[in-house]
């Protein structure tokens, strides 16, 4: 799906349920790396710079 050219929205429906089933055939647990607070800061830190988008 990455970098594709698709010619309708179906031919990229069908690329996404491609790389979902070809991904679900062999799944990886995923692992945070970073511990809840650090990711909560940075989350906090980005909406004070950018603001509200109302």
């Amino acid at each position: 799906v990455r970098r594709g050219v698709f010619r309708s929205v179906e031919e990229l429906e069908k690329a996404i349920l491609d790389f979902i089933k070809k991904h679900n055939e062999r799944p990886r647990i995923f692992t945070w790396i970073k511990d809840a607070d650090t990711i909560l800061s940075k989350v906090k830190k980005c909406t004070e710079l950018l603001g509200t988008a109302h």
